[in-house]
């Protein structure tokens, strides 16, 4: 996934890698987890909504985690709307 140059910032790492690295750390933890609980944790929201989907997509095809279940977001923009639970694929 790439963003527009214009929202680069060669100083900072980009979001996709950033949100790769939560989930990595998310998963070694052992417990379900979702995207909420991701922004709860520190890893700051994507630039586009849209990025949360490819993300999850990319980090289930490098087998670090696996499909747990679906549950009610806790988010509070979301009103209560269904979202895939996670877990680490060697749990």
């Amino acid at each position: 996934m790439t963003r527009p140059a214009v929202l680069e910032d060669p100083n900072e790492p980009d979001w996709t890698s950033q949100a790769l690295a939560a989930i990595e750390a998310a998963a070694l933890a052992g417990e379900p987890f979702d995207a909420f609980a991701l922004t709860q944790r520190g890893l700051p929201l994507p630039p586009a909504p849209s990025m949360w989907g490819p993300l999850f997509r990319e980090a289930a095809r490098a087998k670090i985690i696996v499909k747990a279940g679906i549950h009610e977001s806790q988010r509070p923009s979301r009103a209560r709307g269904l979202c895939r639970v996670w877990l680490g694929a060697s749990a």
